[in-house]
């Protein structure tokens, strides 16, 4: 019923990171960075274009996420990280709900998410059989999940004729650690992952 982008592999740069046989690849070996870190906060430019006087344009969900992916194409890419930030924040701009999947070296099942999205955040958490749902308030971490939720915050308080039917949900979601992964635990998980979409009217049931 919607649009559905999946990203198989949402670093490539720290996936290739192998180290006597060990991936490590959370941090960029160039910048010392941490991959899920620094992605950038455009909310400001975003809402001067379009509170200025020069611009009549409409308040839409499609012409701020394209006002979005624009001011990301105009920001100066510094390295391979910084590129790997915008295109998946450029993938992610038209998005009404977004699931950033990890899977850590050692770690249980949670969810994190934003307050304003807990509701959202203990459907996905149930379906997943999750024993851990973390609800941060207003965060600014810089991580990919965070960038988006805080600018849509920032976009619906900032505009006041802005409106959208959905509201913005992002969650990062830890899938256990890699040694507690199997194919029936991924299984659960994928169906979980479809029985969400299903009842966020994405995927008909």
């Amino acid at each position: 019923l919607g649009r559905v982008t999946v990203v198989p592999i949402a670093n490539p740069i720290g996936f290739s990171q192998f180290v006597h046989g060990e991936m490590l690849g959370r941090f960029d070996f160039l910048s010392g960075g941490n991959f899920n870190r620094n992605f950038p906060d455009l909310a400001g430019r975003v809402l001067q274009h379009f509170t200025s006087a020069s611009t009549d344009a409409p308040l839409t969900r499609a012409s701020v996420a394209a006002r979005y992916r624009a001011t990301l194409k105009s920001t100066r890419a510094e390295g391979a990280a910084h590129e790997l930030r915008s295109a998946l924040l450029d993938l992610a701009a038209d998005a009404d709900i977004v699931v950033d999947c990890h899977c850590d070296g050692e770690s249980l099942l949670h969810i994190y998410a934003q307050e304003e999205g807990g509701e959202t955040a203990r459907l996905l958490g149930g379906l997943l059989g999750c024993p851990v749902v973390l609800l941060s308030a207003a965060v600014h971490s810089g991580s990919f999940d965070d960038a988006l939720s805080n600018f849509w915050k920032r976009i619906e308080t900032g505009l006041p004729g802005f409106h959208c039917s959905r509201r913005f949900f992002a969650a990062t979601v830890e899938f256990r650690g890699r040694n507690s992964v199997c194919d029936q635990t991924a299984r659960g998980d994928a169906e979980a992952l479809m029985a969400f979409l299903v009842r966020q009217g994405v995927v008909r049931g």
